[in-house]
């Protein structure tokens, strides 16, 4: 990042930066000539890798609108979970399906929360709806929202440094409408697969 940042975008490059490094670095993965995150002030769900000309760099691009659409869903995947308390003020995460069965049926907020994001999200894939704000009410939501956010991110971002170590993008952009003929999905699988294996949803928080 450099002085001519705003603060969102070097605060976001910052961390990102931070964490799709330190985790490439224990991994053991090539980052070849480096590469650099931005936030792009852009409509669409999209998410992009390009090489730095005449460089081994990349520039990882992720748009606001995807940014805002991945805060919405981890919110609503935070109010979604249920816990069970434990001694004192510590909590953790239900493994039973029947307590998320049981919330989901009957918490109607909840559902008209989903029906109204996947509406947003039908009705333009590219470019949804911001949708109405998400209010987390209490402290076990917060957190797990926090877990999500992260994960969802470092995901999505993860796959697109997957592009860059595979050497995906070397005859252009790699982004899912960059597809080769002969395996649609191939690239976009390599790169899944390099930007999970470095990623833990936590279960429990305490």
């Amino acid at each position: 990042t450099s002085s001519y940042d705003d603060f969102m975008t070097a605060s976001f490059s910052e961390i990102h930066s931070k964490t799709l490094v330190t985790a490439c670095e224990e991994i053991g993965f090539k980052l070849r000539g480096g590469f650099s995150i931005g936030l792009i002030d852009s409509e669409g769900l999209q998410a992009e890798q390009i090489p730095v000309w005449m460089t081994e760099a990349s520039v990882i691009n992720i748009t606001q609108q995807m940014l805002i659409t991945s805060n919405r869903l981890s919110k609503l995947l935070a109010k979604s979970m249920c816990f069970n308390m434990k001694e004192g003020s510590q909590y953790q995460l239900s493994n039973n399906i029947n307590d998320y069965k049981s919330k989901l049926i009957n918490d109607e907020n909840l559902q008209k929360d989903w029906s109204l994001f996947f509406a947003d999200c039908g009705f333009n894939p590219k470019n949804s709806y911001r949708g109405e704000r998400v209010e987390l009410s209490n402290e076990y939501d917060q957190s797990c929202h926090i877990d999500f956010s992260d994960s969802i991110i470092n995901f999505i971002l993860g796959h697109e440094c997957g592009h860059h170590i595979a050497k995906h993008s070397i005859n252009g952009t790699a982004s899912a409408g960059s597809f080769r003929a002969e395996d649609p999905y191939k690239e976009e699988k390599e790169a899944d697969t390099v930007s999970y294996t470095h990623l833990t949803l936590p279960t429990n928080r305490e």
